[in-house]
C-alpha cells in the first residue's frame, strides 16, 4: 500500500498472488522455508526500492518481481508497469534480491539489478546466472552474468551498487561487474582465502566497501587511496 505521509490516507493498495516463490523444484534455495546457513542470503528481508516515483519489489511470499507506479486517473487505472516470474523469466537464475535501480543519469540507461541463486543442467556450457540487469522501464533483460569463481552459484550476503559497478559477495570473493554492460572486472579476494572477509556489503562513498560477516568486519579500501 501507498499512504499519504501528511494525512495517513491510503492512496492505493496492490494485491498479488501469494505462495511459495518456487514450485516443486527442491534444487533451488527459494523453495526453503528457512535459510540453510547463517550467511546465505534469502529474499526474506529485502525492502522495496523507490526511484523517480516508481516502486520495484519482490514480495517475500510471492513468485514475481513487480514494477508499480501511482494509479493514473481516467479509464486506464492499472498500477502495474511490468512484472516477471522470479524463477521462470530469467535464464538459470532464481532472483532473491533487488540490489538497486539506476535513475538513467551518468550515461547508464535506467536498470534494475538483481541477484540470486544460479541453477542449470550443464554449468560448463550453460553457466549459472547469478546477477542480471533488467530495463527498469520495460523489465526486459539488459545483461546477465555468472560468478567468476568455481564456487557455489549464489551470493553470500547482501550485494550493492556503488559508483559504476555492482559488487556481489560470495564464498570465494567479491565479484565485480560494470553497471553499464555487466562486463567482468577483477574481483576482490582475500589473500588468506578466508570467507569471513566477505558478507553483507555496505558502500562507503569515495572510500570503499565494508563487508559484514558472522564474526568479522572487513574494510576494502578504494584503489589509489592511502593505506592498506
Amino acid at each position: 500500500s501507498a499512504v499519504d505521509a501528511r494525512t495517513g490516507r491510503t492512496l492505493w493498495s496492490f494485491r498479488y498472488d501469494r505462495g511459495r516463490p518456487d514450485g516443486e523444484d527442491t534444487a533451488r534455495r527459494l523453495t526453503a522455508d528457512r535459510e540453510d546457513a547463517e550467511r546465505r542470503s534469502s529474499f526474506a528481508n529485502h525492502p522495496p526500492v523507490v526511484v523517480d516515483g516508481v516502486l520495484y519489489f519482490a514480495p517475500t511470499d510471492g513468485r514475481s518481481v513487480w514494477s508499480l507506479s501511482d494509479r493514473p486517473r481516467g479509464p486506464a487505472r492499472l498500477l502495474t508497469r511490468w512484472s516477471l516470474d522470479r524463477t521462470q523469466d530469467v535464464r538459470n537464475l532464481a532472483i532473491e534480491q533487488i540490489v538497486g535501480v539506476t535513475d538513467g543519469r551518468d550515461g547508464v540507461p535506467p536498470a534494475l539489478v538483481a541477484v540470486g541463486q544460479g541453477y542449470g543442467v550443464d554449468p560448463l556450457h550453460d553457466p549459472f546466472t547469478v546477477v542480471v540487469a533488467l530495463d527498469a522501464v520495460t523489465g526486459r533483460l539488459r545483461w546477465e552474468r555468472a560468478l567468476p569463481f568455481g564456487a557455489l552459484p549464489e551470493p553470500l550476503g547482501v550485494a550493492v551498487m556503488a559508483g559504476d559497478e555492482v559488487f556481489v559477495p560470495t564464498a570465494k570473493g567479491i565479484a565485480r561487474y560494470a553497471l553499464a554492460d555487466g562486463a567482468d572486472r577483477p574481483p576482490l579476494v582475500d589473500d588468506a582465502d578466508d570467507d569471513e572477509a566477505y558478507g553483507n556489503l555496505v558502500p562507503i562513498p569515495g572510500r570503499g566497501l565494508v563487508a559484514v560477516a558472522a564474526s568479522r568486519v572487513t574494510f576494502w579500501m578504494r584503489k589509489g587511496l592511502p593505506g592498506k
